[in-house]
């Protein structure tokens, strides 16, 4: 429930008018508009007022919205994937950019060269096992996001 609602409930349940309420608190009745449809919301001292002149304590005002609540607005912003699809999809793609270059590897597409480095020399072979490393590397990873996410 937002504190429109709260609001606006609120000042129902004690039978007054907006033009009353606003009387009240010396501001307009279209402020009192505004704060109940969620247009404005009062100030700290307006607030005060507003919770003395209800009958209510602010932290009820201001209460945060229960879990239940909560999980209503995120089901209805959500896009329908699981929490943990995302990086697990993302992990996957990366396990299939490694497993197209470990094809080509192993067909051959990628030239066989070598190239020297003071420690390393890169050629079919270590590329092919780089490409294995990145694959497995992925899949250790999206294993790890799915049973944490759970």
């Amino acid at each position: 429930m937002t504190l429109g609602e709260k609001i606006w409930r609120a000042r129902e349940a004690k039978g007054l008018s907006q033009e009353q309420l606003a009387e009240a608190l010396d501001v307009s009745r279209q402020t009192i508009s505004n704060w109940e449809n969620d247009k404005a919301t009062p100030d700290a001292v307006k607030l005060g007022l507003l919770c003395k002149a209800l009958g209510v304590s602010a932290d009820e005002m201001l209460a945060l919205p229960s879990s239940s609540d909560r999980e209503k607005g995120e089901g209805a912003r959500s896009t329908g994937l699981p929490k943990w699809a995302v990086p697990l999809i993302a992990a996957a793609v990366f396990a299939v950019i490694a497993a197209v270059g470990l094809i080509l590897c192993a067909t051959g597409v990628i030239p066989a060269r070598e190239v020297a480095s003071s420690l390393v020399i890169f050629t079919n072979t270590t590329v092919f096992y780089l490409f294995l490393l990145l694959g497995v590397g992925c899949a250790i990873a999206a294993l790890v996001l799915f049973l944490k996410r759970k």
